[in-house]
């Protein structure tokens, strides 16, 4: 026999617009009276307004019309409900988050097209050119918003088996299981916050892409009315600047290859996010880097840190400088003369030794005062010359974010968590 309205209202049910019985309410506390997890008489708790299970998705409903409760006759049993009204939601929301990484996928192709035709346009007519120019602005755009939806998705699974996991705090059967529950829940909550950082850093790249659409569209304007601005103009540097964004471009997609799709777009977004910042301090980026390094120790060896000091000492200063300016090039910077060879030289002994404090305040009394982007150049130049490893990556990656941004040491946290 199902439960009458009233009894469902006061097991703290309510209908919701679609004449569905769900747990929480969106306005009102949630008054519950909950076994005491020690025993002993019924204990009230309040919860707060939609703290139990709130509409998680706009089309993610718990339950179908029509369903019937049996009755609860306990606390337990409104706990079962409670998780089987969250399992549905997290199968709906594993669901959105496969269609979300599909479309991310075909954004990134998209992407790669748009690329491959900017490379291939005659640049000798300023018109095509700038139109494949924008072409590509608005593919990366499509590209980074696709990777806000993936992240969005991300978070709509942690968030809906965090509410499930709840209920272990709500209706515990033990102290121990409301201590763990909430363990396991303020886990969950870090996670999400950590999410919401990244899409926050997104949005700041989607931002400045919006940026150069505005003014791209602004150039095509003026070619159509006979005015050529400079950067169309057809010289040798124009082909030079196009083959070294071909080099940054091939880079990437090297990185996503070899180390996956996060690793690759971790790549994008240092570059997305040097722009138009000057390096950090000394003090910023060893406090970064320390924060980072217990996880390299954990997740990689010895071997591992000796392959790359190895190959980093391979390197002439001839190679590091050549290399240097195709990728200054490829990331919009003015060439600057650079000491690459003994920055490189400070991050041997630092791999050797463990001890990064000289290959910061190496890099900050070389490039003081220079945009991010030129420590970034280095160190992709560095990764194209020598071989391209998770380990590798996670190293040289991680000078460059540690002068950047704290945001940036996030994803690559995130990468050596996924590897």
């Amino acid at each position: 026999m199902a439960y009458s309205d009233s009894e469902l209202i006061a097991a703290g049910y309510f209908k919701n617009k679609y004449g569905v019985w769900q747990r929480g309410a969106y306005t009102d506390p949630d008054t519950l009276e909950i076994e005491s997890p020690i025993g002993g008489p019924l204990i009230k708790s309040s919860l707060a307004a939609g703290s139990t299970i709130t509409a998680v998705g706009a089309t993610l409903d718990a339950w179908h019309a029509g369903a019937a409760f049996p009755a609860p006759t306990s606390p337990q049993e409104v706990r079962g409900f409670h998780e089987q009204e969250l399992s549905i939601q997290i199968g709906e929301a594993l669901q959105a988050q496969k269609v979300q990484l599909e479309k991310l996928m075909q954004a990134q192709n998209n992407r790669t097209v748009a690329e491959v035709n900017l490379y291939k346009v005659n640049t000798k007519i300023p018109i095509d050119y700038a139109k494949a120019q924008l072409a590509l602005q608005q593919a990366t755009l499509n590209e980074m918003k696709a990777n806000v939806d993936a992240l969005k998705a991300n978070r709509l699974v942690i968030e809906t088996d965090k509410i499930y996991n709840s209920s272990k705090i709500w209706w515990p059967t033990s102290t121990a299981e409301a201590a763990a529950g909430q363990v396991y829940v303020d886990g969950k909550q870090k996670e999400m916050d950590e999410i919401d950082q990244q899409i926050a850093g997104y949005q700041k790249i989607i931002d400045a892409i919006n940026n150069n659409i505005s003014q791209t569209n602004k150039d095509i304007q003026s070619i159509n009315n006979g005015l050529v601005p400079e950067k169309y103009k057809y010289n040798q540097e124009t082909q030079k600047t196009l083959d070294a964004l071909k080099t940054v471009s091939d880079l990437y997609k090297d990185i996503t290859e070899q180390a996956g799709i996060l690793a690759g777009n971790t790549a994008a977004k240092l570059a997305y996010l040097s722009e138009g910042k000057k390096i950090r301090n000394y003090e910023q980026a060893i406090a970064a880097w320390n924060k980072y390094q217990d996880k390299i120790t954990q997740k990689f060896s010895a071997v591992d840190l000796k392959a790359i000091e190895n190959s980093l000492k391979s390197l002439t200063q001839a190679d590091i400088a050549a290399k240097l300016a195709i990728y200054q090039r490829g990331l919009g910077l003015t060439s600057v003369a650079i000491d690459g060879y003994n920055i490189g030289k400070e991050i041997q002994t630092s791999l050797h030794t463990g001890n990064w404090n000289n290959t910061f305040l190496k890099i900050e009394t070389l490039l003081a005062g220079l945009l991010a982007g030129e420590v970034l150049a280095l160190m992709f130049s560095f990764i194209t010359l020598t071989p391209l490893t998770a380990a590798s990556l996670v190293i040289l990656l991680g000078v460059a974010g540690a002068l950047i941004d704290d945001e940036l040491m996030q994803d690559l946290n995130n990468f050596i968590d996924s590897l």
